[in-house]
């Protein structure tokens, strides 16, 4: 097989896990269809890190996985949406989910068109992957006694912060692992080496809280640092 391939492979474990996902919706087996897209998420970052390490990127693997991508993390989570809002009546869910894949959609096509697969800025909005991670680790922590609420109304707030966050400029950068950097970073690495081994033993518990946290440490590093620019540019405006 030539090296070129191999991305492609695990690009297409990612939409057939994304398939799969949405057939067991349809046979309600929610839990189970959450897992897929995780599994599915998974594959994508594989393809995407070895497609960079072989240096086999190409405009084909870029469409597939894009394709792919709004299938396991737009659609399957678009899905698991409408059966956790079915009780709030049609339209609710409908819209939603409308909402939901359509921000996704958008978010994958200005990528395509502005980034280009360059990731070296990070990314201009939340990575769709990453939203439709949070509704399936959301699934898994509902099936945990640690919340007593309705799971609904949580939903119904989770959902428009995600679409917009999706289709925002807010910059997201991916957590690195980095133990030549200083000693500072190389805590905070062996800090994240421990969280992911305990989400490996508490998956349940801990994958919707922990990429939770992830987002809103996003949307605050960007709004620290857009208030810290603001500033600097007034003070700059002052002293002219």
């Amino acid at each position: 097989m030539k090296k070129e391939y191999i991305p492609s492979v695990f690009t297409i474990l990612n939409l057939v896990c994304g398939i799969v996902s949405i057939i067991l919706v349809f046979h309600g087996s929610q839990v189970l269809a959450a897992w897929f897209i995780i599994f599915a998420i998974f594959f994508d970052g594989i393809d995407g890190k070895i497609a960079r390490l072989s240096k086999a990127t190409s405009d084909f693997g870029g469409e597939l996985d894009s394709l792919s991508d709004l299938v396991s993390s737009g659609v399957a989570p678009g899905l698991l949406i409408v059966n956790a809002l079915n009780s709030l009546g049609f339209f609710v869910s409908m819209t939603y989910t409308v909402i939901f894949i359509s921000a996704g959609a958008y978010r994958l096509a200005r990528f395509n068109v502005l980034q280009k697969g360059d990731r070296s800025i990070g990314y201009i909005g939340l990575p769709i992957p990453i939203s439709g991670f949070i509704i399936a680790s959301f699934v898994l922590f509902s099936q945990t006694k640690i919340i007593n609420f309705n799971h609904e109304y949580f939903l119904i707030f989770i959902v428009p912060v995600l679409s917009f966050l999706m289709v925002s400029k807010i910059i997201y950068k991916w957590p690195k692992i980095e133990f030549q950097q200083g000693i500072f970073k190389s805590v905070l690495s062996i800090f994240k080496l421990i969280l992911l081994f305990l989400i490996t033993i508490f998956p349940y518990e801990l994958l919707f809280p922990v990429f939770s946290g992830y987002v809103a440490y996003g949307f605050i590093s960007w709004y620290l640092k857009k208030r810290s620019d603001e500033l600097v540019l007034k003070n700059n405006i002052h002293t002219e």
